[in-house]
């Protein structure tokens, strides 16, 4: 369950990063996300629905009408 946290934490910590230290938006953050963890991602296991979930939370918290974007994928 640590592993959880522990993943959860980097990836916030790493959205944000791209928010503030490089003035992304939240697109250009959630986008960066995806690609800073494609190798969780691709592994389609527990890690790929933490990686989903937190980048998506953090979509929802902040902008929730962008999330009509990942509808199509």
């Amino acid at each position: 369950m640590t592993e959880y946290y522990k993943l959860k934490y980097i990836i916030t910590e790493t959205f944000y990063e791209n928010m503030l230290d490089e003035n992304d938006t939240i697109g250009q953050a959630s986008g960066r996300c995806l690609v800073e963890f494609f190798s969780e991602l691709d592994e389609n296991n527990i890690e790929s629905v933490i990686v989903i979930s937190t980048i998506l939370a953090r979509i929802a918290r902040h902008e929730a009408k962008k999330l009509k974007d990942f509808l199509k994928e």
